[in-house]
């Protein structure tokens, strides 16, 4: 079975700007997570970056129509 990581997308949703992940694949996690939620509106919202400041080490997951930063 694979690991699935969609909490990670409801608790950026929690947050007032979205979340900070540290991982040690953060564009295999991206992937997976533009997978999940596929088929749920509320996550649309949501976008996927990598760390402007550790990209091989931390993916941000940040709500639309925030600045750059703001994670």
């Amino acid at each position: 079975m694979a690991t699935s990581y969609i909490h990670l997308a409801f608790e950026a949703l929690e947050s007032p700007l979205g979340i900070a992940v540290p991982c040690s694949d953060p564009l295999r996690l991206r992937a997976a997570l533009y997978r999940e939620r596929q088929g749920i509106p509320a996550l649309a919202e949501l976008e996927f970056r990598l760390s402007p400041v550790d990209p091989y080490k931390e993916l941000w997951i940040i709500r639309k129509g925030k600045p750059n930063g703001s994670a």
